[in-house]
């Protein structure tokens, strides 16, 4: 499996978040619109690298059942499968890594392999603590230092900003690669240094050498997601979300942030569409959400029903990994701001960066807990570097005292 694939899951962690700043700094909005299509060359079918990504998988399987108490095959099954469930929505596979990863636990309990493959998945699930726990016992038990590994769990809790960034950095005068590059991108996309993010994005393009579109596309969706939900510059978000989904047609999380945006635009057929395409293949609750945030009448209360299962489903399995995108639905097309606030203030508890911010002021609003609102305003205002959360402080937070 290519190396850069492997490593999408584990960089993923940080898509929807970002952590809290060193030092207060003014956005970098001004820079020029950035270029979608950086690689300019074909990759591999989209459609077809999401099959072979399957085959792969039940490739591994086979592998497991002859040997299962293989490491090395555990290992190759989690990336396969944590990759497949980043691009896919399929968060059955969830429940499959968790078993994996518990029995090898079992098998080699000494194991620092065993450990570190056991604190992938559960930072994958949010469940930090304890991933970084698990790194530590990896460490007394002969490991390496895990530096980037940890440095990827503060980001995405918005811990030790200042850290992450000096070792992003040593690490990449070290070793310039694609995962060193977009691993310093997305912790300088997290205190706003938004002009030199993109550049390392573009620079990873750049140096890319394989055939497969998934990193390509991942790294389109992770600058629209940095453009658009931290800076405001919606139209260059769109451009990037339009060739991540160019790139593979199927990637959901890329589709649903385009609809989104054609949905604002009044597009609103593509939008649906879009979306509508995408039920057959996906166990993401967050399509139907927007579906039913799209349409009306019988329509709505179909795809209403359907999200509502599936966050009801994946909060009894995985609750810190989706307590931020159930609450979204909850404060809108699910009808429900009080469960919508409980999530979003866990969810901030947990995760001290913009984006649990922004959910958890927007909830606080909607539920007419205004204090609550406030407060979180407040402690928000030291995000002065990502646009769309001021946006919001400005427009919840006017008349906080």
């Amino acid at each position: 499996m290519n190396r850069a694939i492997c490593t999408l899951f584990v960089l993923g962690l940080v898509a929807c978040g970002s952590s809290a700043a060193p030092e207060p700094a003014k956005p970098e909005v001004e820079a020029p619109a950035p270029v979608a299509d950086v690689l300019r060359r074909t990759t591999t079918d989209g459609g077809l690298a999401l099959t072979n990504l399957s085959a792969q998988i039940a490739s591994a399987e086979r592998a497991l059942a002859r040997s299962p108490a293989r490491l090395d095959l555990v290992k190759t099954a989690v990336g396969l499968l944590l990759s497949r469930a980043q691009f896919m929505g399929t968060y059955t596979d969830f429940t499959r890594v968790d078993q994996l990863t518990r029995e090898a636990l079992e098998v080699h309990p000494d194991s620092a392999e065993a450990l570190l493959v056991r604190a992938d998945f559960l930072s994958t699930v949010h469940r930090f603590d304890e991933a970084l726990a698990l790194l530590a016992r990896a460490e007394q038990r002969g490991a390496q230092a895990q530096d980037e590994r940890r440095a990827t769990y503060w980001l995405a809790t918005g811990r030790e900003p200042e850290r992450v960034l000096a070792l992003r950095e040593a690490q990449l005068t070290r070793v310039r690669t694609f995962g060193t590059l977009t691993a310093l991108a997305a912790a300088r996309a997290a205190v706003g240094e938004f002009a030199r993010a993109d550049a390392l994005y573009v620079e990873a393009l750049e140096s890319y050498r394989d055939v497969s579109p998934l990193p390509v596309a991942w790294v389109a969706f992770q600058r629209g997601v940095m453009w658009g939900e931290m800076a405001d510059k919606g139209a260059w978000a769109r451009k990037l979300y339009e060739e991540a989904v160019r790139r593979v047609p199927d990637y959901v999380v890329a589709n649903v942030h385009l609809a989104e945006l054609e949905h604002e635009a009044g597009e609103s057929e593509a939008a649906i569409a879009r979306l509508v395409r995408l039920r057959e293949h996906t166990e993401d609750p967050e399509v139907a959400s927007r579906l039913s945030s799209f349409s009306q009448g019988a329509a709505q209360a179909r795809y209403r029903s359907e999200a509502e299962s599936g966050y009801g489903q994946l909060l009894r399995a995985h609750e810190a990994a989706f307590r931020d995108h159930a609450a979204e639905f909850y404060l809108g097309a699910g009808r429900d701001p009080e469960l919508a606030l409980e999530l979003a203030l866990e969810n901030l508890a947990e995760r001290d960066v913009p984006r649990a911010h922004l959910v958890a002021l927007e909830a606080a609003w909607v539920a007419d807990e205004k204090a609550e609102a406030c407060a979180i305003a407040k402690r928000a205002r030291r995000f002065d570097w990502n646009v769309n959360l001021q946006a919001a402080v400005a427009e919840y937070g006017r008349n906080c005292r």
